[in-house]
């Protein structure tokens, strides 16, 4: 991968000694799998043992039932993702085809609604602002719109009690005509 600035080269650096801090747990387990008891507990880390040996695998197989654990646990496994598989359908299927009370607040533009709020196209200083029904209607929301356009037109806004009467007249005819739309 080629590289054109520091910054990138760094941020290479951190991301691969964190990788290399993820592994070392990995590495350290499959390496004592293969000491012995007295080598396991050796002060001196070694990547490689010095006398591998297979007899903790040997171990496991012959007192353990280990082929009935692996089995149990791909069954369970397999079972829980085929519920929540068909369950996950079922709800799915519901969100799509029925109507219900409720089903606008589990739309996905209403989930994203504050993410989505504020878009800046880089490079070009212009913002978009999504405006949503609710957005009018509601208080604290109406508040955060505001708070959104101001900073995206770049001012300091301290409103006045001249404001609040204009503010409260132009909801006061914008809001019931949303109300008769939705």
């Amino acid at each position: 991968m080629k590289t054109n600035n520091h910054s990138e080269i760094g941020w290479h650096m951190i991301l691969g000694a964190i990788v290399f801090l993820m592994l070392v747990p990995i590495v350290f387990a499959l390496s004592n799998s293969f000491k012995t008891l007295q080598d396991a507990f050796n002060t001196i880390f070694e990547i490689i043992p010095s006398h591998p040996t297979l007899e903790n695998y040997r171990h496991v197989f012959e007192k353990l039932p280990f082929v009935q654990i692996t089995l149990n646990t791909f069954l369970i496994a397999a079972s829980v993702t085929a519920f929540k598989t068909i369950t996950s359908l079922f709800a799915a299927y519901s969100f799509v085809y029925f109507e219900y009370k409720g089903k606008q607040y589990h739309a996905i533009e209403q989930s994203g609604r504050d993410d989505r709020r504020q878009n800046e196209i880089a490079g070009r200083g212009w913002t978009i602002l999504n405006v949503w029904h609710e957005d009018l209607c509601d208080d604290n929301l109406f508040a955060l719109l505001e708070d959104s356009l101001l900073r995206a037109l770049g001012h300091r806004f301290r409103p006045s009690a001249a404001f609040y009467e204009r503010q409260r007249l132009l909801r006061s005819r914008l809001v019931p005509g949303l109300r008769s739309f939705s």
